[in-house]
């Protein structure tokens, strides 16, 4: 299977809404699962979608942590 082992966390102000809906839709695009309202975990991400989110000043808000799935408790 796919290698999961990236977590992310955002904390999108509400004013840039559509932007964090967006993400979401994307994460779960990319294999992504839900762990709480704002905390994803799931395989690396394209560097062009992280070019992406930069050019959007989506970076600032992200934060992106590495562990494998036995890492997790």
């Amino acid at each position: 299977g796919v290698v999961k082992n990236l977590i992310i966390i955002f904390d999108i102000p509400e004013k840039k809404r559509r932007y964090r809906d967006w993400l979401r839709t994307e994460l779960v695009s990319f294999g992504f699962e839900q762990v709480q309202k704002s905390v994803w975990f799931g395989p690396p991400l394209p560097t062009e979608f992280l070019q992406y989110l930069n050019e959007t000043n989506l970076l600032e808000y992200i934060r992106f942590f590495k562990a494998t799935e036995k890492d997790l408790i």
